[in-house]
């Protein structure tokens, strides 16, 4: 990637962070606890960076690649509170048929 193209992605990043950051925060909000609304907004941005990094033109709608991004931010959110509630269960599952799990550290 050329010096110029990427200055040219960044510039654009920093348009599309200006312009959508608070509609993104907003609808991210409507989904998550408040106080894990702008670290998934942070998260959204990140990705949409790389994205915009690895892509070979930019998006023909930055709003709804967003969006998307961020479906998939909250949906991983989510995904990992249920993984860890079922590694909960499972381990207080084996705890109460076996006794006490010795810790592997």
């Amino acid at each position: 990637m050329k010096h110029s193209e990427k200055s040219t992605k960044y510039e654009h990043f920093n348009a599309v962070y200006a312009g959508s950051y608070a509609a993104v925060l907003r609808w991210i909000r409507g989904r998550v606890p408040a106080d894990l609304a702008e670290e998934l907004t942070q998260q959204t941005f990140m990705q949409y960076w790389q994205w915009l990094l690895a892509a070979a033109a930019f998006p023909k709608s930055d709003k709804s690649l967003l969006l998307s991004i961020a479906r998939s931010v909250c949906a991983d959110h989510y995904r990992s509170i249920a993984a860890r509630a079922c590694a909960w269960q499972y381990r207080r599952t084996l705890t109460c048929r076996i006794g006490r799990i010795p810790s592997p550290w």
